[in-house]
């Protein structure tokens, strides 16, 4: 055979063992993306369920804070911080699922009485006021309800009764004036109150700390139990 025929030959060879060799090429390829359609499917479906545990966790969430509000409404007292934001749309909730509405009626007196104003004003608060005055209302809030500060009544020092007294009158401060800033911003005024509702909280919570600690251990202080 002359060498004509035998590179003939060879190309001949290796035309017929090129669709082979691709042909396993594209069934591995199928396998891969037979492979990503079941990783898809499997994430698919872990998304389906986180959704659905972010969608529990909401409700329960929700349910819980109408629930403390129609506490607070009755007993004017709360075993919960206060949290305007998720409280007002703990209310917003409620409007939009009927099996809830039945709550709702409570936890708008609730939240009317923990935080001192009406649910306009709250939703008012939320919309347009910045963290400093919604802190500022939370803390109102739990100066006046939450169980830890209202345990201030039984303390014999009188930092700490006009502490108490004093930090609610400054948080009412700072909510009258942002009401009426124009425009709204935290203006010179407000600041200053924050900066004097802090510097009194820091002080409260020291007095209130050398209290505790004296109750803890009357025999190292020198003190007896109340």
């Amino acid at each position: 055979m002359s060498e004509k025929s035998n590179m003939i030959g060879t190309q001949g060879g290796d035309l017929t063992q090129k669709p082979h060799g691709l042909n396993k090429r594209m069934g591995g390829l199928n396998k891969r993306i037979d492979d990503l359609k079941k990783t898809t499917d499997i994430l698919k479906e872990t998304m389906d369920d986180l959704e659905k545990s972010t969608d529990n966790l909401k409700e329960w969430l929700m349910i819980t804070r109408m629930d403390e509000l129609g506490y607070a409404a009755r007993h004017k007292n709360s075993f919960f911080l206060a949290d305007l934001k998720t409280d007002v749309e703990a209310i917003a909730w409620a409007q939009g699922n009927t099996e809830h509405k039945y709550r709702q009626y409570a936890a708008i007196l609730g939240l009317e009485e923990m935080y001192g104003l009406s649910l306009s004003r709250c939703r008012s608060l939320v919309r347009t006021a910045p963290e400093k005055i919604i802190r500022i209302a939370n803390k109102r809030s739990d100066l006046r309800h939450f169980f830890w500060y209202q345990e201030s009544r039984y303390y014999q020092e009188k930092e700490i009764k006009e502490g108490i007294k004093d930090m609610k009158t400054i948080c009412t401060d700072i909510i009258t004036l942002w009401k009426y800033s124009e425009p709204r911003h935290l203006n010179d005024k407000i600041m200053a109150k924050v900066a004097e509702f802090d510097r009194l909280l820091q002080e409260y919570h020291k007095v209130r700390g050398r209290c505790d600690s004296s109750i803890k251990h009357p025999a190292a202080s020198g003190n007896q139990v109340r």
